[in-house]
């Protein structure tokens, strides 16, 4: 059953790899006059993919935040329903935007949050709507000065209903929406926000506990590290003409 979940889950990131290789493309170019062309091209594999999920599927969205000089990068995961209706969840493993997550301080001195925020039914007329995915993808491409768009506007219009509605109502329905966890401290969102999101996948797609989904990261941060030290051992054995 276990093998079974994972191998879902890596279709899953297989499934989407080359909609995350087109964002990576958007996200880290520096010059602003070519993000129309890199927006366009995403949209269009964005809409290919949206085109394509069946009812039961999900689709992995990456998207980002941008506030001033700050940046943080961010997950959408995208669940089609048998009743034709959506579910939404907004992964996020870092203070900026977090503060728009539910939030716990019942084990002081850290705070922490819910970052998985999760929309249940959403309308497929507000799901499937174009203008709402250029938008989405044109105001995370593009710095705010204060409140991204992202919370401050476009999960609203998802919702129907103001945010702080939205939070103030929500049952979460899944472990891996109610579970409570710390942002990230370091800097490294790119890497963060996929295992933050590898770990909602294979809480509701592979069926693991939380201390199983944390065992299995542990294993895939040891087999990355034996790679790594593999990747250098070779380097060491090469000749100075070699390298």
């Amino acid at each position: 059953r276990s093998i079974t979940g994972c191998k879902r889950v890596l279709g899953l990131f297989r499934s989407s790899e080359l909609l995350i290789r087109k964002w990576q493309q958007l996200w880290t170019c520096s010059d602003p006059d070519q993000w129309p062309g890199l927006t366009a091209m995403y949209l269009r594999r964005l809409a290919q993919a949206r085109a394509e999920l069946q009812p039961g599927g999900r689709l992995l969205v990456p998207l980002g935040v941008r506030i001033q000089r700050a940046q943080q990068m961010l997950m959408m995961i995208v669940e089609r329903k048998a009743s034709g209706n959506y579910r939404f969840l907004i992964v996020n493993s870092s203070r900026m935007g977090l503060n728009y997550h539910a939030a716990d301080a019942g084990c002081p001195p850290k705070i922490r949050y819910r970052t998985a925020l999760e929309l249940e039914d959403v309308p497929a007329v507000r799901a499937e709507d174009e203008a709402f995915w250029m938008m989405l993808v044109v105001t995370a491409v593009q710095p705010s000065e204060k409140d991204p768009p992202l919370y401050d506007k476009l999960i609203p219009w998802l919702a129907g209903a103001p945010l702080e509605h939205v939070l103030a109502t929500a049952t979460p329905s899944t472990p891996a929406t109610s579970e409570w966890r710390s942002s990230q401290c370091a800097e490294t969102d790119s890497w963060r926000y996929m295992t933050f999101s590898l770990r909602v996948l294979l809480q509701e797609v592979a069926g693991f506990t939380t201390s199983k989904a944390k065992l299995f990261k542990w294993h895939l941060r040891r087999q990355m590290l034996s790679m790594a030290a593999s990747d250098l051992n070779q380097v060491r054995s090469l000749s100075v003409s070699e390298r």
